[in-house]
């Protein structure tokens, strides 16, 4: 059912001109990379969309959050790579490849469509419950910090290094922000990681 799910998908995504998510044509290549990422359920948990998605893949809803995640990702990739060219020392983005980029989203992406932290594995599921806002506009964790947010942020996990496949990792804000350019990943995960892991568990007891 996969399989068929997937030629069905990639004939229905042509046929909606999905490469106007970003504006201008892409490769084969990427082509695939987004057919995976909408079969995982478009970063979604649920199984029974999933299933929805694989069986009408046309269906009105599916094309708007198709578009939308594919929109949502390459704004982060340029969030990121426009944040490095302003900088007086600059770190090379994926060779400024969109394409390098959405491939790895995909490889890091679990087939349940949830990812997690790299150090402390909270769920981001969970992560953005902690930071949504109530009827009284507060939260459970709270930043006056744009950046600061539910979603998982995009970590160098060698800060000498450049943003690339085998150096970048998802990570929740808490660790991203503790880690920061001092603390190598081994001594991070060895010293800081099971208090945060702690701490977790007792934001999710007010969720």
């Amino acid at each position: 059912m996969l399989v068929c799910g997937l030629q069905n998908l990639e004939a229905s995504c042509e046929r909606i001109c999905w490469t106007s998510a970003i504006g201008k044509p892409q490769s084969e290549c990427f082509f695939k990379s987004v057919c995976k990422i909408a079969i995982l359920g478009n970063c979604k948990a649920s199984q029974q969309y999933l299933r929805a998605v694989i069986v009408i893949p046309s269906a009105g809803k599916y094309i708007f959050s198709f578009k939308e995640c594919i929109q949502n990702i390459h704004k982060r990739f340029n969030t990121k790579r426009d944040g490095q060219k302003k900088k007086e020392n600059p770190v090379d983005v994926f060779g400024d490849d969109f394409e390098a980029f959405f491939a790895w989203w995909c490889e890091k992406t679990p087939e349940d469509g949830i990812r997690k932290c790299c150090y402390c594995e909270v769920d981001e599921d969970t992560v953005r419950a902690a930071f949504a806002k109530n009827d009284k506009n507060e939260g459970v964790i709270s930043s006056k910090k744009r950046s600061f947010s539910g979603e998982l942020q995009i970590e160098r996990k060698d800060p000498n290094k450049n943003y690339c496949a085998d150096n970048y990792e998802f990570a929740c804000v808490i660790c991203n922000n503790a880690k920061s350019d001092m603390i190598s990943a081994e001594d991070f995960t060895k010293f800081f990681v099971p208090g945060i892991k702690e701490y977790w568990e007792h934001i999710k007891e007010k969720l």
